[in-house]
């Protein structure tokens, strides 16, 4: 089987170092632009704010970079096929950032290659392992370039020590990075069991009230209780009726 370091040349390594995450032909990764909270993005709108426009290549990491007010990005990832659109639509509808319609006919062999220097270039230098992201895009779109260069330059760190280093030995994104909600969103307490409204009858919130929870600090509706209460006042009835 052929080692997966050649997937990757020197040469590459080497133009990636230093290479933008975007070229002639686009943003390739990276941030895609601001989210916003106003209206979807109009070109006809006299309002329309031409600064909030991002050229994106039409071939890309696909992978949602659009940044929050925050610092921290989307996150949301693309099929490979078809998913340029979805994501041109999803940085117009959800983050109100203006895409040019995208066209993937007439790639040609520089795009590719700069689609490639670049997205690289973000996994070299350790921004896709350490970015921070609302949605946990984990490896990426499956198969794709953020995946297999991750891979492959962890195999390379692994039998070479000059490159390990230089660069590292992890680009895959990190397990233990805690993802931060994303903003305006609230978490629900899926295990609530408190839930029903004050006035809702027993009926609705246990079988006839005898399946209440049991209370904090002795303030439930346990059956426990009950049955000890009822012993105590039968053991005294039994003695006051022995001294009888």
């Amino acid at each position: 089987m052929e080692s997966m370091n050649a997937f990757v040349s020197d040469q590459e390594i080497s133009l990636a170092s230093t290479a933008p995450v975007h070229s002639e032909f686009g943003q390739h990764c990276g941030e895609f632009g601001t989210h916003r909270d106003d209206d979807i993005p109009d070109p006809d709108d006299p309002d329309y704010d031409e600064n909030n426009v991002v050229k994106l290549a039409k071939i890309n990491g696909m992978v949602c970079d659009a940044q929050y007010a925050s610092g921290a990005l989307c996150g949301k990832s693309f099929g490979l096929d078809g998913g340029a659109g979805q994501l041109r639509r999803h940085l117009r509808t959800e983050h109100h950032i203006d895409v040019p319609p995208m066209s993937r006919r007439n790639i040609n062999n520089a795009e590719r290659n700069a689609r490639r220097v670049a997205i690289l270039g973000r996994v070299l230098r350790g921004e896709w392992r350490d970015a921070v992201y609302t949605m946990e895009p984990h490896t990426g779109p499956a198969n794709g370039l953020l995946e297999k260069f991750a891979t492959t330059l962890e195999e390379k760190a692994t039998n070479d020590a000059t490159f390990r280093a230089t660069y590292g030995s992890q680009f895959h994104r990190r397990p233990q990075a805690k993802t931060p909600k994303t903003p305006g969103s609230k978490k629900r307490n899926a295990f609530a069991i408190d839930d029903a409204p004050a006035s809702e009858s027993p009926s609705k919130r246990g079988r006839g009230g005898t399946r209440g929870r049991r209370g904090r600090g002795g303030g439930g509706t346990s059956e426990t209780p009950t049955r000890r209460r009822s012993s105590r006042i039968q053991t005294q009835s039994d003695d006051a009726a022995g001294e009888a």
